[in-house]
């Protein structure tokens, strides 16, 4: 029912459509109102622009195709995929690994994208695992136990060829991660106030360095029955670690 060169009937109905009929003018401006919705608030708006006074879809479609979905556009993008991936991560500064196995997925995702339109090859899943531990550089050893445990497990669904597990025991022992980890903990343990940290020390310590008081609220009546150099002492460090001293009066 319709030619070896189509494939279809569709397919040959739409290649012997006639573009100077009654009804291709509508159609023809539908498809550009669609068009337009779609790229509104995009940088595809500008090679519809010489279209939109005639509400040529046809040829905003193609002027699309030309300028983002040609030969030249996937070899430009397949290229921006690759030098995605090739990016190494040493494990200096603020950025994690799991930034670094993020902007691989992406330029997997990019590769994949492109390569079917043009010569480029998509990447097996056994290589994205090789490039993402090509690109490590670190002499972090907790990682280096993960990269050798990742090259080790080379069977069918092993971390070798699944990058996803692979990528999941690269994150856990991220050195970059572990010391933002404990950077924060600094940071809020300064954050707190004397009270706080006098906290820590005082139920370590229990007691006054001087002479020995306890720390901690005493009843009025076993108050006065302190030495004054304990009642000194106490006072003093009521008076530093107020905080501190009213969490010791029982509720």
């Amino acid at each position: 029912p319709y030619s070896a060169g189509y494939g279809s009937v569709e397919a040959e109905m739409i290649a012997r459509a006639d573009h100077t009929d009654f009804d291709f003018g509508p159609d023809n401006h539908r498809v550009f109102d669609f068009v337009d919705d779609a790229t509104q608030g995009t940088e595809y708006q500008t090679a519809i622009k010489p279209y939109r006074k005639r509400k040529d879809g046809r040829g905003a479609i193609m002027a699309l195709k030309r300028q983002y979905a040609g030969k030249d556009t996937y070899a430009r993008r397949y290229a921006e995929g690759e030098k995605m991936i090739a990016i190494q991560w040493k494990g200096t500064g603020h950025y994690p690994m799991s930034k670094h196995v993020q902007r691989h997925r992406i330029g997997f995702g990019i590769i994949e994208t492109c390569a079917p339109h043009m010569s480029g090859c998509v990447p097996t899943a056994t290589l994205r695992v090789r490039r993402l531990l090509d690109s490590i550089v670190t002499s972090d050893p907790s990682l280096h136990a993960a990269i050798t445990l990742i090259e080790q497990d080379d069977v069918e669904g092993g971390m070798r060829n699944d990058f996803e597990k692979a990528a999941t025991a690269l994150q856990r022992a991220d050195p970059v991660n572990k010391r933002l980890s404990s950077d924060n903990s600094k940071r809020n343990l300064s954050g707190v106030d004397g009270a706080d940290i006098g906290l820590a020390v005082i139920l370590k310590q229990g007691r006054g360095p001087k002479t020995g008081v306890h720390l901690r609220w005493h009843p009025p009546k076993e108050f006065k029955a302190l030495q004054k150099p304990e009642r000194d002492e106490l006072q003093a460090w009521r008076k530093k670690y107020p905080k501190v001293a009213e969490r010791s009066i029982p509720k």
